[in-house]
């Protein structure tokens, strides 16, 4: 009768156990992620654009979008792309884009950051 008292019991702690790691999860809900580069209206000076943001503590991958000319009159989505990290480099043809990032975990995701504008000459 102990032992079958021992591992009830200890199905319990396990199942706690369980419990406690989804709760430990950080929320990302009202949170933003801080963009870094290009800087908003920059001009890079080369078409490969090395895309840069602050961690997001409690983020596992970011979801990184770039559209052309801007997202409140979009004409072409240029990525909308996931990234485990805080950089992602891509080549741009010449022309205007936005790109903004939000930050996801296993439960939750944050607001998209700010869109920042860019241009390629």
């Amino acid at each position: 009768m102990i032992k079958t008292k021992g591992l009830i019991l200890l199905g319990v702690l396990l199942t706690g156990l369980n419990s406690c790691e989804e709760v430990l999860e950080r929320s990302l809900v009202d949170k933003t992620v801080v963009l870094q580069a290009p800087v908003n209206n920059g001009v890079p000076a080369d078409s490969a654009v090395s895309f840069y943001w602050e961690e997001l503590e409690g983020a596992t991958e970011y979801q990184l979008q770039v559209v052309a000319p801007r997202f409140d009159s979009l004409i072409k989505v240029v990525a909308d792309t996931p990234v485990t990290g805080q950089l992602l480099v891509l080549e741009l043809d010449r022309g205007v884009y936005q790109w903004r990032v939000r930050a996801k975990n296993n439960s939750t995701v944050s607001n998209y950051s700010e869109a920042w504008n860019l241009t390629i000459q």
